[in-house]
């Protein structure tokens, strides 16, 4: 749901959150010494109170140390004795603050929002190789110690590392500013506050031409460079590969006009489908107790079943297995989580060994469904409550995208050639980076996505005009076997064109709640506009069949209890997510590749 930034994004916004108010702290060094004239009662009192003035400015602290050590208040000794030792409690001090909250400051909004585990990590293993160059920079630049001090201790960096790092930059720095502070008197000051105003502007700037140049310019030099900056710029200028939390807002506010305005009932939507507890299938709803309120269906449901998070291992391949053989399946197979968002989870599985990587993997529930091969479509039906007959709003074709080789051409220069697949150039080559130096026959089609799912690469287009009266019929029959479902979009599949519009040979992949979209908006060429006006129609709709529903005597979901789901079903969601990311099997590798070794159970190990 949510696009995801690297390394850089986090030391940025961990250098946000504490920078801001560090840099060019402008704490007035007369009154400062006033302060510390008045209340330094003996030498030791004195160097106390310098020692805890640090906490607030450390570099003006030291320099009033070097103007009362010019002035013979105390010695020099004491006042870089005074400043060092506030300056390391200080970094101490914050490293814990960073250790302690940091990591769950991280993954919590909306640091998490662009901050992957993955981000996390590879930031790691950065301040682990150029940890000793980043703290010592850091001392040098007034704004940026806090930062990282706290970076280090949310990044989990070894005290036994950093605590002497920290220490031997403070004795770099504390005798240098205390005693050119002595020597130079009071025009240190003006010296310093120069160098604070412009050190950390100057470097910011250079950091972005820099950037600049190795993310823009150096790029340009090669083909490869040039068709990944081309990828980038129609991802940025075409609307439908933005990131759902940059277009969602129009259709937020949207929708708190609907609930809190027009119906003055804000969770009136999760009656949209009273027969998907308990929202209506907003978030979160289980996949098994739809394709169970869709049994009376009959064939136009796959054969499924529920792999329980609470076996081991060895007991859920088990499971797998018995499935397969029960229903008389071979690989591939499919494998997803009981509980998903956006196609979150979803694998096509194509050997015991995938297999077993993904029972391992995933922390929830999982639904083992037969594959389904041929041409996938998106059908969003809706019906209103008191109406004996409803109307489909919206019909997509799914297209899986696939490049097609030559003999000549590397598998990553015939993704990087193709129109369409560079626009999705980072994942399809992180997908097949193991495959990339591979040369496809002439003819030979590679599949880039298997499953019909935009944000995975998927092509979608308006099938409006594929709609017949038999299709019609058959969704509506398929539709009235689910008691209170009214309102969502059903993702199938079927052998052709043909059979689809007859209305035949129809098989339910999954069926999408209050949240499924209208997704023929992501027809290339639609605007932006046309797809807020769209989708802002199909939640009107959604309203509507809950007010409906609401007048039967149905109950919609208290507010409370909504944002408590919501946020328990994202903490869910975000599981799956980081299993994933950590240890998903890939659903791009052929039936004879060798994937990452694994232990196996018995079973699997005689099937190999």
């Amino acid at each position: 749901m949510y696009r995801r930034f690297g390394a850089p994004a986090l030391f940025i916004s961990l250098f946000a959150l504490l920078s801001c108010s560090a840099w060019g702290a402008g704490t007035d060094v007369d009154a400062l010494l006033g302060e510390l004239s008045s209340q330094g009662n003996g030498r030791w009192g004195l160097m106390a109170l310098i020692a805890i003035s640090t906490l607030a400015s450390e570099d003006l602290s030291c320099i009033a140390a070097g103007l009362l050590a010019a002035k013979g208040r105390m010695s020099p000794a004491d006042a870089v004795l005074a400043g060092y030792a506030g300056i390391l409690m200080g970094d101490c001090l914050i490293y814990c603050l960073g250790r302690i909250f940091g990591v769950s400051l991280l993954r919590k909004a909306p640091f998490r929002w662009v901050l992957s585990e993955k981000a996390v990590l590879a930031a790691e293993k950065h301040f682990s190789r150029r940890g000793a160059v980043i703290v010592f920079a850091s001392r040098f630049l007034p704004g940026s110690r806090s930062a990282t001090c706290f970076a280090a201790g949310a990044l989990k960096q070894p005290a036994s590392r950093f605590m002497p790092l920290f220490a031997l930059a403070a004795l770099a720095w504390t005798p240098l500013l205390v005693l050119g502070t002595m020597q130079i008197g009071r025009g240190i000051i003006a010296l310093y506050g120069s160098y604070a105003r412009w050190a950390l502007p100057v470097l910011l700037a250079l950091a972005l031409v820099i950037l600049f140049a190795t993310r823009i310019l150096l790029p340009l030099f090669t083909w490869r460079g040039r068709r990944l900056l081309l990828g980038r710029y129609k991802r940025i200028t075409h609307w439908e590969y933005w990131p759902l939390y940059v277009t969602i807002w129009p259709t937020f506010f949207y929708i708190l006009y609907l609930g809190f305005i027009k119906y003055r009932r804000p969770t009136l939507f999760t009656l949209a489908n009273p027969g998907i507890p308990p929202d209506g299938g907003t978030i979160g709803e289980s996949k098994a107790r739809i394709y169970k309120a869709l049994a009376r269906a009959g064939d136009a449901i796959l054969p499924w079943t529920l792999v329980p998070a609470r076996l081991g291992a060895k007991e859920r391949m088990e499971a797998v297995e018995a499935f397969m053989r029960e229903h008389g399946l071979s690989y591939p197979i499919v494998l997803k989580s009981d509980e998903g968002q956006r196609s979150l989870g979803v694998k096509v599985i194509r050997n015991e060994r995938a297999a077993w990587q993904y029972v391992q993997a995933m922390p929830g529930d999982t639904i083992a469904q037969a594959y389904c091969p041929g041409r996938e479509y998106g059908v969003f039906y809706v019906r209103m409550p008191d109406e004996e007959h409803g109307k489909i709003i919206s019909l997509t074709e799914k297209h899986i995208t696939y490049v097609t080789g030559n003999g000549r051409d590397s598998l990553e220069r015939l993704i990087l050639a193709d129109e369409r697949a560079v626009c999705m150039a980072k994942i399809f080559l992180k997908r097949f980076e193991e495959r990339l130096d591979e040369i496809p026959a002439a003819g030979e089609q590679i599949e880039l996505v298997d499953i019909g799912t935009h944000a995975q690469g998927a092509l979608f287009t308006d099938g409006a005009t594929l709609e017949t009266s038999e299709l019609f019929a058959e969704i509506e029959r398929i539709t009235k076997c689910f008691d209170g479902f009214y309102f969502g979009r059903y993702d199938l599949r079927c052998p052709s064109q043909e059979d689809l519009q007859a209305g035949r040979n129809i098989r339910v992949i999954e069926l999408n709640g209050v949240t499924g979209q209208c997704s023929h908006v992501y027809q290339p060429g639609y605007s932006v506009f046309y797809m807020w006006r769209t989708i802002w129609k199909q939640w009107s709709i959604a309203f509507e069949i809950g007010h409906r529903n609401a007048l039967l005597g149905c109950k919609p979901m208290p507010k409370i209890a909504f944002i408590r789901h919501w946020r328990a079903a994202v903490h869910r969601q975000d599981k799956v997510r980081e299993s994933i990311a950590n240890a998903g099997a890939p659903s791009n590798v052929r039936p004879t590749d060798t994937l990452e070794e694994v232990e196996l159970p018995q079973s699997v190990e005689s099937a190999q």
